[in-house]
């Protein structure tokens, strides 16, 4: 039997593609990359929040400079 048939382009069968090994990670390592991924999430989160907060300071710092207000 042809893993694959056709005359310029070729096609993967369904018999072909259920029969190749898929290698994955023993559930620890699966659960590892999982806290990682969320580990992650969580930084850029912050990482998010303190660009916008640093942008805020940013933007009150420039309204006092043209408004002429002391910065303290």
């Amino acid at each position: 039997m042809a893993a694959a048939t056709g005359s310029h382009i070729l096609n993967l069968t369904r018999p072909a593609l259920e029969a190749l090994p898929i290698a994955l990670p023993n559930l620890e390592q699966q659960q590892r990359l999982v806290e990682v991924a969320n580990s992650i999430a969580q930084e850029q989160t912050l990482l998010i929040r303190l660009i916008e907060n640093r942008q805020q300071q940013m933007d009150a710092l420039a309204s006092k400079f043209l408004t002429g207000k002391t910065i303290a």
